[in-house]
């Protein structure tokens, strides 16, 4: 069964399977078929682990963190020294972390590397704030978003994760001896909240809605604008 919420009103149904052959007879239609298409900034580098922008007008230094997985050529460690040098530089009223497409890896790269540098600058700092996340918020990156909700009281913007924030993971396999399948299973149980919960929600919910990609809009990251350019905003920041 799928639940799925439609104008505002939660519905429930149950799916049935069908042969494969009939998928094959499906026309698929994807973002990129638009070849004249402006995608937003957020879709523009989804193939990266982690990359940042400048936006100088509005004085934000947005943070797309895709996979907690160094690179080869530009290393995490690297990446964190180039994003600091430019929050240093730069006039900066607000940091943006996305995390809406992160599906995990090792969150201790973030933990030991990008967190403690960004609690010194806010040490000393006037600095909101804001981390998008999204139903491919998974694993290690809800580790990022959990940690800068409880650590920084970050405004959490978009859609409930992927997954619940105490839930199992550290994948090992094996290989069964006569079909050659092989099997991934989780090895460690990892608790990040005292309560059990089936997703970290968002502070601030924002609907998905596909013409907007193919519009050029982007809810999410306008969404943290709006809270960051409204200076009237006293919002109420509750964990979930």
């Amino acid at each position: 069964s799928i639940s799925y919420e439609d104008k505002g009103i939660t519905k429930n149904e149950k799916l049935l399977t069908i042969n494969a052959n009939y998928i094959s007879n499906i026309k698929m239609t994807y973002y990129y078929d638009y070849h004249d298409l402006e995608l937003p900034i957020a879709w523009k580098n989804k193939n990266e682990n982690y990359w940042f922008h400048y936006f100088n007008q509005d004085k934000v230094l947005y943070f797309q963190y895709n996979k907690c997985k160094d690179r080869l050529l530009k290393s995490f460690s690297y990446f964190c020294d180039k994003f600091f040098v430019s929050l240093s530089t730069n006039e900066v009223r607000a940091v943006i972390i996305d995390v809406r497409f992160n599906t995990g890896g090792n969150a201790n790269l973030f933990t030991s590397l990008f967190f403690p540098k960004l609690k010194s600058y806010k040490q000393n700092h006037d600095l909101d704030i804001y981390t998008i996340i999204g139903r491919r918020t998974f694993s290690a990156g809800l580790r990022v978003a959990l940690d800068m909700k409880k650590e920084f009281d970050s405004i959490l913007i978009g859609k409930p994760t992927g997954n619940k924030p105490n839930h199992y993971a550290g994948q090992d396999r094996f290989t069964l001896p006569n079909s050659k399948l092989i099997i991934n299973y989780s090895t460690r149980f990892y608790k990040m909240l005292d309560r059990d919960t089936i997703t970290l929600s968002p502070d601030i919910p924002v609907a998905i809605v596909s013409n907007d990609i193919i519009s050029g809009k982007d809810r999410f990251l306008e969404k943290a604008f709006q809270l960051i350019n409204d200076s009237n905003s006293n919002m109420t920041r509750d964990f979930y």
